[in-house]
């Protein structure tokens, strides 16, 4: 075979690739080798949850945090660690988290580096933390659950 028709069938194959990605997005079906790229097609529900964490400061409530900003995991894993923990956790390993979530934001902050966030920017010292789970709707609005809440005495070992 020669080198342009070689060049020519690689050519056509990509060309190919592409068209039936691009055909599987629109229909929102995947056919392996071929996938839809799900995060560019609008059939999708646009339902969705949001983890959200409020931190108490001596201003009060310091509300709206992502996951990612209270605790140094990659943003991508940080609303599972905090679902398992916090949402789905046992009651003592639900505190002993809040404790290490607050110590690590008053006394061991952590700077931001490739998928890390940086920590709140909030006041200190933190006295507590309250996680919510906003869960958004297709059909509009919004619905919020309070799935924890834990408030330090002056003995926490925040």
């Amino acid at each position: 075979m020669s080198r342009a028709r070689g060049l020519s069938l690689a050519l056509a194959a990509a060309g190919a690739q592409l068209i039936a990605g691009a055909i599987a997005t629109v229909a929102n079906r995947n056919l392996w080798p071929v996938c839809s790229y799900n995060m560019f097609n609008d059939a999708l529900e646009r339902n969705g949850d949001q983890l959200l964490v409020d931190l108490l400061t001596p201003q009060g409530w310091d509300a709206g945090h992502p996951a990612a900003a209270a605790y140094p995991v990659p943003f991508f894993r940080a609303n599972q660690v905090f679902a398992h923990l916090v949402v789905a956790g046992e009651p003592e390993e639900q505190v002993r988290f809040a404790h290490r979530v607050i110590d690590r934001l008053n006394h061991r902050r952590w700077r931001a580096f490739d998928e890390i966030r940086a920590p709140a920017a909030t006041a200190r010292p933190v006295r507590g933390i309250r996680v919510r789970v906003r869960e958004h709707r297709a059909t509009g609005g919004s619905r919020e659950t309070f799935a924890f809440e834990h408030t330090c005495s002056p003995g926490c070992p925040g």
